[in-house]
């Protein structure tokens, strides 16, 4: 798994934020600020190579990219995924950031 059409994939296991190393992926302006922002929260933060198991087996899911910025995983192959607090804390965060540096 590296990521959607237009987006990059984050998900949550055990407290680790993961997301798949850079590479053939989207070079995700959105995604290097959620990692940053994760980062800043001191939440171990783990890029890697992950199967599709690794998700569906994930606490929560979400899905970057610039117009929609963070929006979460409803279900994976049927498997019921969603946000959590992790994805809640790094939407607000990010909403923050946004409200601060644009508007």
């Amino acid at each position: 798994v590296a990521e959607g059409s237009t987006s990059n994939l984050f998900f949550v296991d055990d407290g680790v934020v993961k997301t798949p190393a850079e590479g053939s992926l989207l070079p995700g302006i959105t995604r290097e600020l959620v990692i940053e922002l994760a980062e800043s929260e001191e939440f171990p933060v783990e890029t890697g190579r992950y199967t599709l198991d690794n998700v569906r087996s994930a606490d929560e899911a979400f899905l970057t990219n610039t117009t929609w910025e963070l929006r979460p995983i409803e279900t994976v192959d049927g498997i019921e995924l969603g946000g959590g607090p992790m994805t809640s804390l790094l939407q607000r965060l990010y909403d923050e950031r946004v409200e601060t540096r644009c508007y």
